[in-house]
């Protein structure tokens, strides 16, 4: 038969806590799988923008910055990203 907890001591297991060795493994392995196709899906879209901006300046798509007016380009384009 168990023994019961004292009074204000915690459990010794907590749910969220795998019983064993192997399930704490298991679940590593599963966090780093998702971690890694996270990462994998940002760099797939990272690849595909660097793709498009390309293809973009080879149309001529782009606008011509000069010196004086640099610093509220890059104030415009950072309230934008703010958003």
């Amino acid at each position: 038969m168990a023994t019961p907890q004292p009074p204000g001591r915690p459990a010794r297991r907590s749910p969220r806590r795998p019983p064993c060795r192997a399930g704490a493994v298991r679940d590593a392995i599963r966090a780093l799988e998702r971690r890694r196709a996270k990462e994998a899906l940002k760099l797939d879209r990272l690849r595909l923008s660097i793709r498009q901006g390309v293809a973009a300046l080879d149309r001529g798509d782009y606008a011509e910055v000069g010196d004086e007016d640099l610093d509220s380009q890059l104030d415009d384009l950072a309230a934008l990203a703010h958003r």
